[in-house]
């Protein structure tokens, strides 16, 4: 039985940085995930839901 790794430490701006991009391929023109929002009766909401989640990661210096 092998041991487990020890977790690697992230700092915030790491974090948030990661999930930025993240979040930033997510709606896409290409990926097939926005493509099947799009033709859903949701699909607007879905892309708020996601532009609002950007704007929450996003530094307050950069929301003004």
């Amino acid at each position: 039985m092998g041991s487990a790794a020890t977790p690697r430490r992230i700092s915030r701006g790491d974090l948030d940085d990661l999930a930025d991009g993240a979040l930033e391929r997510v709606p896409a023109p290409d990926p097939e995930l926005a493509e099947l929002w799009d033709d859903s009766p949701s699909g607007p909401q879905w892309r708020a839901s996601v532009d609002a989640l950007r704007t929450a990661l996003r530094p307050a210096s950069e929301s003004v």
